[in-house]
Order: structure tokens, then sequence, then C-alpha cells
């Protein structure tokens, strides 16, 4: 059986994509003007209510509407500092959520008092930014324009996102990647994942179990 596998990129985060660390040069949705820099929406992909629920905000859920489900969605981000593309994890059984549910979500954040952390983490990094993310929330919208479109636009069955020690450093095997996955709109055909070693996959029941040829990771 086929894997469905594909890889989508998250803002850089140093605080495990449970809240912002700071702003940064690019992102979707909370965008603050007098500095143009960003909050991006996947920064709180880890925080333990959206994990609780299994939803989150991937970018490329925004810019396009897809249908099917997909098994794997690699996960990866650029790190501006050293300039270095990273594998930081996965998420598995993703699909994209239909903007019927959006008011459904909605109530089910409410009754964890959603917009209360939020609001507190803008507090905790100097900003706050509590307008412009109830623009976000008030939207019934999954496939806009950025910052026009819901904050979660994506369910999941599992998700996995690694200690920095465990990122896989994919400028290190193929440097190219750095010129060609660039784009946090763009879902990425995720081949070049195939010959990642298993030893830090949760689930390598959705890999390629033998490989016969490991000399090109990437094909880019």
């Amino acid at each position: 059986m086929t894997t469905n596998r594909f890889a989508a990129k998250l803002v850089f985060n140093n605080s495990a994509w449970q809240h912002p660390t700071k702003l940064v040069t690019e992102g979707t949705g909370i965008f603050v003007p007098s500095s143009d820099l960003y909050f991006g929406l996947e920064e709180w992909l880890n925080h333990p209510v959206l994990k609780e629920l299994k939803i989150g905000f991937i970018d490329c859920y925004r810019a396009s509407e897809y249908s099917e489900k997909v098994d794997v969605l690699h996960l990866f981000t650029f790190n501006s500092s050293n300039k270095t593309v990273y594998h930081i994890g996965n998420m598995y059984g993703v699909k994209q959520i239909h903007y019927s549910e959006i008011e459904q979500i909605r109530q089910k954040l409410q009754e964890q008092h959603w917009l209360k952390s939020i609001e507190e983490d803008f507090k905790a990094i100097g900003v706050s930014k509590i307008n412009e993310y109830l623009k976000i929330w008030s939207s019934n919208v999954i496939v806009g324009s950025t910052a026009e479109s819901f904050m979660a636009n994506v369910h999941y069955e599992q998700i996995e996102l690694w200690d920095k020690k465990d990122w896989k450093n994919l400028t290190k095997q193929n440097p190219k990647v750095n010129t060609s996955w660039r784009r946090l709109s763009k879902r990425y055909s995720a081949d070049l994942f195939i010959l990642l070693r298993l030893s830090n996959m949760s689930h390598p029941e959705f890999f390629v179990k033998t490989f016969k040829k490991e000399t090109s990771l990437f094909t880019l």
C-alpha cells in the first residue's frame, strides 16, 4: 500500500511550537505593522489545548483546498540564524478542516478559555495583538488570503514534534533545500524524506522499510 506523504513548512519557533517566541520575518495571520514582522498561527501547533482537540494551523492548507487525507505530513522549518532547514517532526492522518466545522471548534476552544491563553502569550513577549487575533478567531474561512482565514485549518490523528537535539539537518544532507523549500504556502512532495532514518519516527509503519539505494536523498 502506497503511503500518501507530503511536507509543509512551519515558522521557526524556539518554544516547541507551544506559543510564539518572538516576532518573525514571515508568518500568517498576525502582522505587526510598526515592525513589518509577524506571528505565525502554527506557533501554537503544539499547544496542549490544540493537541487535545487534534487540530492546528498549517499555512499550505490556508493557501489551497485539499480534499484527500494525508497519511504523513513531514514538518520542517528554517532557522535564519544559521541558515539551516530542519525536519522537526511529523503529523499523521491529516485532513483539512471544512468551514462548516468552525463554529463547533470555536465553542470547544471557548470552553478551554483559549482567548485568555492567547492574550497571555502575547503579553509574555511584550506585544498586545489580541484585536488582530480576534479577526482571525471570528473568521469562517479556511482557504483564503493571509490574515483572513480561521486560526485552525487541519485535523490530525497524531503529531510528533521532536526535541531540538533530534531535529534532522536537511541543509547538511542537501543544501538545495534552502532555496527549493522556501514557501510557507506550498505543500511539497515528500519523496525526499523516504530515506530519513526511522529511528526518530514514532510511527515507522508509515514508512518504507527497506531501500535499494541510499545515494541520493534529495531530487530537487
